[in-house]
């Protein structure tokens, strides 16, 4: 710019006195501050996170703005650091018990009544996932199971179908499917 160009330019009060905005990283506690709000159904702070792809409100329990903020950046924290499932399982037990204390049988069941695929395709689906489920937990196929109708496979459905859902995990998934490649079949 020109010498000239700085001469009319004029600099108001209001330009003097304008604050800078304001960023904080999520690790300062200044950041949560202006992020967390009351609802108008309690009295205590809380905070809805969306991360992931999923969202989930956390009620912080306290009246105070300081404590609140503090306790959402170590939620925060500590959700980045270890995930949904650690975290909801630290943070919102309840919540946590709820969504995984269902068995194998109990999906099983659900996708039976809720699926809109072609229902021989979903049969097939299920007996693959019951064979993944007892051979990564280790329930033994007999010949005796080979009649649907008998005992012995009506006690063997059982024991797969009693699996909790938390026990079907990414690791052990991969600990199986290293296992039936160690025995020369298909995964």
């Amino acid at each position: 710019m020109h010498k000239e160009a700085y001469k009319n330019l004029k600099i108001t009060p209001s330009l003097l006195h304008e604050k800078p905005v304001e960023h904080y990283s999520k690790g300062d506690i200044r950041y949560w501050r202006k992020r967390i709000a009351k609802r108008s159904t309690g009295a205590s702070y809380d905070h809805q996170f969306c991360y992931k792809g999923r969202r989930v409100r956390f009620n912080l329990e306290t009246t105070n703005r300081d404590v609140a903020a503090s306790k959402i950046r170590e939620i925060h924290q500590y959700l980045v650091a270890m995930g949904w499932v650690e975290t909801l399982a630290k943070y919102k037990p309840e919540l946590h018990k709820n969504q995984l204390s269902y068995t194998l049988g109990e999906y099983i069941q659900a996708v039976e009544e809720l699926s809109t695929q072609n229902p021989r395709t979903v049969f097939i689906y299920i007996g693959k996932a019951r064979t993944i489920v007892a051979e990564m937990r280790g329930i033994k196929k007999t010949k005796s199971i080979a009649n649907p109708q008998g005992e012995a496979h009506r006690k063997w459905r059982e024991k797969v179908y009693g699996t909790p859902l938390e026990a079907i995990t990414g690791p052990a998934l991969q600990q199986w499917k290293r296992k039936r490649k160690g025995k020369g079949r298909r995964p």
